[in-house]
């Protein structure tokens, strides 16, 4: 439901700010949208690397453990 009202506002700004500056007006917001798109990109980018960093950071401590547990039940048996 925001985003629909944040769609009709945008809609609504850039009707008057066509109004107002003309031709200009399309380009600085197909400049706004493209610099958004692309900071959005570059973020879920570095997301994606961090997370791949954390899952492996997971698999060696999960391997730590399983090893431990099984050197532990050698030693006992």
């Amino acid at each position: 439901m925001k985003l629909t009202i944040y769609i009709l506002m945008g809609i609504i700004a850039s009707l008057i700010a066509f109004l107002a500056l003309g031709n200009t007006a399309i380009i600085i917001g197909f400049g706004i949208i493209i610099g958004v798109l692309s900071r959005g990109l570059y973020v879920l980018n570095e997301v994606n690397n961090r997370l791949k960093k954390h899952d492996f950071k997971l698999d060696k401590e999960k391997t730590a453990k399983e090893k431990y547990i099984e050197e532990r039940n050698l030693d006992v048996q």
